[in-house]
């Protein structure tokens, strides 16, 4: 969930290229091991456009959950989503948030990186591996962005 157009995009673009990346060097080793299906599975990636739009952003949140999505990751707007996460119990990874009260509210579902840095993909990626709930079937979506705070 990434702004590929609007203001944003200049974030959006290169998380795009960083997510496909980090996503193959997983695959080439056969994907994330899954604990519930006791083997690694492929990591599958769809993406949404924000358009660097507080209303499309809820509205891609939304449509993760519906496609299924195991945990969706994004940029900057994904933040105003972030209600929507909660309310799906869908795991919602983002990067580039600074609100501090948004962290403070005690969300179980919504997480931050705040500190962006080389180690950003292993960041969200380790997260990946310690989700709180992954929904869906071994060939379910796994969503673009790129911060976790918390």
């Amino acid at each position: 969930m990434i702004s590929m157009t609007g203001p944003d995009a200049a974030i959006g673009r290169p998380a795009k290229d960083g997510y496909e990346m980090a996503a193959a060097k997983f695959n080439k080793d056969g994907g994330v091991f899954v604990k519930q299906y006791g083997k690694k599975i492929p990591l599958e990636i769809s993406i949404l456009d924000m358009e660097t739009n507080p209303e499309k952003a809820i509205a891609r949140a939304e449509a993760f959950n519906q496609q299924g999505a195991s945990i969706v990751c994004g940029t900057t707007m994904m933040s105003g989503s972030s209600d929507v996460f909660e309310k799906n119990k869908l795991p919602a990874i983002t990067s580039l948030v600074t609100n501090v009260g948004l962290w403070e509210r005690g969300f179980k579902y919504y997480f931050g990186l705040s500190k962006l840095n080389d180690g950003i993909i292993n960041a969200v990626f380790g997260a990946l591996r310690k989700s709180p709930k992954i929904k869906g079937q071994p060939s379910g979506h796994v969503a673009r962005a790129n911060r976790l705070d918390r």
